[in-house]
């Protein structure tokens, strides 16, 4: 679990200045920091619950808008703080004002960029925070926004398909789930006062209600049942450490879901990885800061096992191949640079790689959404016929 540092720095010029960072531990504090211009002269851990009280959130659109606002204003060769005046009049939300006018204020008290980022964490990913960080050390600031451009482009493109893709199936497959419960718990118990007055002279008809009754019960009982544990499933997911580590793990384990999240986190990972190490972070370090770009937990985890494994001297693949998460060719990619020596090579190319693959199964559920959704209505529609339907036309013809 990472914890919140309080930590007193002094920077290139002199300067002290306070900042908040995040880190496992008290050893992975001081390694993140020797590896930057930043020299580390005090620290200490702070509560939780005091950061996260000042975090706002802002939305991914207005993220999204803020970055491509930035990365053409500091090409135009605006500078940082000029820069945020003109977005805050480009964009004239509140969210962006509040955005805006929050990092200005802090830059104007001496803070760094990726410092006052850090207040809207919620909404600007580690990996965001970290690039940005890296490049005001490194002076590419501006590079660094048009690369985090491009990336939230395409990020927001790939859950527009998803979307598209969903949104006539799922309308569709509630319809008929809508149709289903009003027959359950409208329809029936009508019919069912029907047939109790017939079935007073018909032990058979009576049978034969209760039996359809039974029947449609279990199907409802199970369709609430799965619906608890599924939406139980999210809470845990996002508020149990424990809990959410257990569920990421047992994804991994699921034939397509799987798949599906070992590739996008390796897209997201390698494209750290790529951009850290092209700006001279130590691989370590690089790989401490990767970690976090994954979102799932246990991929997350068994990166920073790896990372904990490399910086104890063991080889770079094997650390890797040890964790038997990661898809082979990862390893083997990486078994490649660790031979030649160029490990930012390496990520460029497994970046390419699995954006492309993240591509491809993306066109693949686009392609098989709709048919798989509808198949499924289907199948409940036939569930709807087989306890419903032809048992209520059984009875009519007993009548």
């Amino acid at each position: 679990m990472m914890k919140l540092y309080r930590c007193r720095v002094c920077n290139e010029n002199g300067k002290k200045e306070t900042i908040i960072h995040e880190a496992a531990n008290e050893e992975a504090l001081v390694r993140y920091f020797s590896g930057t211009t930043l020299m580390l002269i005090s620290y200490k851990e702070t509560a939780s619950a005091v950061r996260t009280a000042h975090r706002a959130r802002v939305g991914g659109a207005v993220v999204m808008r803020f970055t491509e606002s930035m990365a053409a204003l500091l090409r135009a060769g605006l500078s940082v703080q000029e820069s945020l005046r003109v977005c805050m009049k480009i964009d004239k939300s509140e969210k962006n004002k509040l955005l805006c006018t929050e990092l200005l204020a802090a830059l104007m008290k001496g803070e760094r960029l990726h410092s006052a980022l850090e207040l809207f964490s919620p909404s600007f990913p580690p990996l965001y925070i970290s690039l940005v960080r890296i490049g005001e050390s490194a002076g590419s600031i501006t590079d660094v926004f048009a690369r985090l451009a491009a990336y939230l482009a395409i990020k927001k493109e790939t859950r527009q398909k998803i979307t598209q893709a969903l949104v006539y199936p799922i309308a569709v497959l509630i319809t008929a789930v809508c149709v289903i419960a009003c027959i359950v718990f409208f329809v029936f118990p009508r019919l069912e006062a029907v047939f109790d007055v017939f079935a007073e002279n018909s032990v058979q008809v009576a049978s034969s209600v209760d039996s359809m009754y039974r029947s449609l019960m279990a199907v409802a009982v199970a369709a609430v049942a799965l619906l608890f544990a599924a939406m139980l499933a999210v809470l845990l997911h996002r508020f149990s450490a424990r809990a959410r580590m257990a569920i990421d793990a047992l994804l991994l384990r699921l034939p397509f879901f799987a798949q599906y999240i070992k590739t996008t986190c390796t897209s997201d990972f390698s494209f750290s990885m790529e951009l850290l190490c092209s700006s001279g972070v130590p691989l370590v370090q690089a790989l401490e800061q990767s970690a976090h770009v994954a979102r799932n937990a246990a991929y997350r985890e068994a990166v920073l096992r790896a990372g904990r494994d490399v910086s104890q001297g063991k080889l770079f693949s094997e650390s890797f191949e040890k964790q038997r998460v990661f898809p082979d060719y990862v390893v083997t990619w990486i078994g490649i640079g660790e031979s030649t020596g160029s490990v930012q090579t390496v990520f460029s190319q497994l970046h390419r790689y699995y954006e492309k693959e993240s591509a491809r199964i993306i066109a693949n559920i686009t392609v098989s959404a709709e048919p798989a959704f509808i198949l499924l209505t289907g199948i409940l529609l036939f569930v709807l016929v087989g306890q419903f339907v032809l048992p209520v036309f059984s009875l009519l013809g007993a009548l």
